[in-house]
């Protein structure tokens, strides 16, 4: 299905790439099973940046580096492709897979009231915390409300981080709330990619959601629903994580209700993660 793919540790340390660990000038061919996941390996594009790993297709070790990570990431072979359209780097713009084989569906469910502490229900169906969820409220100076009592009084700044122990890939989400919000609060929803270098720089921001949605404007029964057409693998194991953030009014426990809401990320898994 695949362009033979042959990866070369030109370092002088050794690399483990996709589990297989290289010593130095060892190669590994990256077998088709692999392959949609070797393009989106966040520790292969960055040793092909770096010079400590090269990109070669059985014959030639390329020399250039965005010529190797186009190759990764784009090299098909004997895949009937009727859609032509390329991207600015001559790439097929196609998916030739729903996921990676052998993983599979699960929805996430995470339910949580806005500016309120300690109000996530994160659990397995036994009842069990699942550990990868928590909720902070900032006042507006940037600082965190570490008792509910500043949180009622000056929480302006809701934010939910859900990070996974595993690997996975977002489909889709969408967001319900228990009754029409009465008053304008914003809900972002963004991704944090996993560099690799110290703070302040360990996370890439990708925005999902992004410009402010006004909960004002959706009914209780009207369920905001997104869909990114195609799946993106996130590292949860790297560290990848979203950030749900809702920017709302300061003394909102004064308003009619403390906001009671659902977030639900649809998503492939890691069946390791089972």
């Amino acid at each position: 299905m695949f362009n033979t793919c042959i990866i070369k540790n030109i370092d002088s340390e050794n690399h483990i790439v996709l589990g297989v660990e290289l010593s130095p000038n060892d190669t590994y061919t990256i077998p088709d099973d692999k392959r949609i996941k070797a393009s989106s390996d966040t520790n292969i594009i960055t040793w092909v940046t770096e010079e400590k790993i090269q990109i070669g297709n059985g014959t030639v070790y390329f020399s250039d580096i965005g010529e190797q990570i186009n190759y990764l990431i784009s090299g098909l072979s004997n895949v009937s492709i009727t859609n032509t359209d390329t991207d600015s780097n001559g790439r097929f713009i196609v998916r030739t897979a729903a996921t990676i084989k052998g993983w599979h569906y699960q929805a996430h469910s995470i339910q949580f009231e806005v500016n309120k502490l300690d109000s996530i229900y994160n659990k397995d169906v036994d009842g069990n915390d699942l550990g990868f969820a928590e909720i902070k409220i900032y006042d507006d100076n940037g600082d965190e409300c570490i008792t509910q009592a500043s949180a009622d009084t000056d929480g302006v700044k809701t934010i939910v981080t859900w990070k996974p122990s595993y690997d996975f890939e977002v489909i889709s989400g969408n967001i319900r709330q228990v009754v029409k919000e009465t008053v304008d609060s914003y809900i972002y929803v963004r991704a944090k990619i996993a560099t690799g270098y110290p703070s302040p720089n360990d996370y890439f921001p990708v925005n999902f959601i992004e410009g402010g949605i006004n909960l004002n404007y959706i009914g209780s029964d009207e369920p905001l629903k997104t869909d990114g057409r195609a799946s993106k693998l996130l590292k949860g194991s790297n560290g990848d994580h979203f950030e749900i953030i809702v920017n709302h009014d300061a003394n909102l426990v004064n308003n009619e209700n403390r906001h009671k809401m659902s977030v639900v990320f649809e998503t492939y898994k890691d069946p390791i993660s089972w």
